[in-house]
């Protein structure tokens, strides 16, 4: 009976930790947000990203879950987000200057552009291709919103959990 109960509160402390890493102590948000998606009428791409971060909340209740998710956008755009791109370009700009002709300021100007209004990542912008000026990162889906994309399409296809 003790190794039931220890492997409860084991079970426990572990949804916590989870809990706490994914969900309250990160710094930027969860998937791609702007201040638009409080609007109500949005262009087709961005009405889609908006129900995705919607989605990225989990089970999360709502008044939990917005307030964290405005005071990381806040803090991703205030502070983290331009030390992000001031690194990404000092490690990784020089080389791609070199190998696709996008000169540093170019670079800087696109990393800021994706880093403050939709919170992506430098690395990640990197990583996709997004610091040219010509792609538009509202066509990805990018990591944090692969399986909240995944429930919407099982959601309008009518799959179950069953299926």
């Amino acid at each position: 009976m003790q190794v039931k109960s220890w492997h409860n509160w084991k079970r426990y402390w572990n949804a916590i930790k989870s809990l706490w890493w994914t969900d309250i102590c990160r710094f930027q948000p969860l998937g791609m947000f702007n201040w638009c998606y409080f609007q109500p009428r949005l262009p087709e791409n961005r009405a889609l990203h908006r129900q995705l971060w919607w989605r990225t909340r989990y089970k999360l209740p709502v008044l939990f879950w917005l307030p964290l998710e405005i005071i990381r956008w806040l803090n991703w755009r205030l502070w983290l987000a331009n030390n992000r791109v001031e690194h990404c370009l000092a490690k990784l700009g020089p080389d791609t200057m070199r190998r696709f002709g996008v000169t540093v300021d170019e670079q800087r100007q696109q990393l800021f552009y994706l880093a403050k209004s939709w919170g992506i990542d430098p690395s990640l912008a990197y990583e996709w291709g997004l610091f040219h000026a010509n792609k538009d990162a509202l066509n990805y889906i990018l990591g944090g919103e692969v399986q909240p994309f995944h429930r919407l399409m099982n959601q309008q296809l009518g799959v179950t959990k069953a299926d």
